[in-house]
């Protein structure tokens, strides 16, 4: 088996497939690198995100208030769009409620919203999402 696949093999076939390989070996890196040109989206810098955690408050027969604080990142632009959403399962497979709200220094980054329009008795569970934020799978 190995001789007749040694035999089949010249040297002008040798040459040529080696220069197809190396070729593609050169031209595989700039194409891997310029895949990335296009993101809309800086990669953020710095300590940021939900460091102060998040709170729920003053539930009512129909609804809670749901707040957070986000640190910006040193290259992010003020103000920051906080997305919150409320489900009822913790991999938020059903979302119940859903919003976008900014972040601003005015208010020292932070946010809250009444969620209305929630069932009694029902265990709800929310988070607060960014454009950095990456989720859990």
């Amino acid at each position: 088996m190995k001789d007749s696949a040694l035999r089949r093999l010249n040297r002008r076939a040798f040459i040529k497939q080696t220069a197809l390989v190396s070729g593609g070996i050169a031209l595989l890196p700039a194409t891997l690198a310029s895949c990335d040109d296009d993101t809309e989206n800086p990669a953020y810098s710095g300590d940021f995100g939900f460091r102060e955690g998040v709170a729920s408050f003053d539930p009512s027969a129909d609804g809670v208030i749901i707040w957070t604080r986000y640190t910006t990142a040193t290259n992010e632009p003020a103000p920051a769009a906080i997305t919150w959403e409320v489900a009822d399962d913790s991999r938020f497979s059903v979302v119940k409620a859903t919003g976008t709200l900014p972040a601003t220094p005015d208010t020292d980054f932070t946010v809250w919203v009444n969620v209305t329009g929630l069932a009694a008795n029902q265990k709800y569970y929310y988070r607060f999402l960014n454009a950095q934020t990456k989720l859990l799978p």
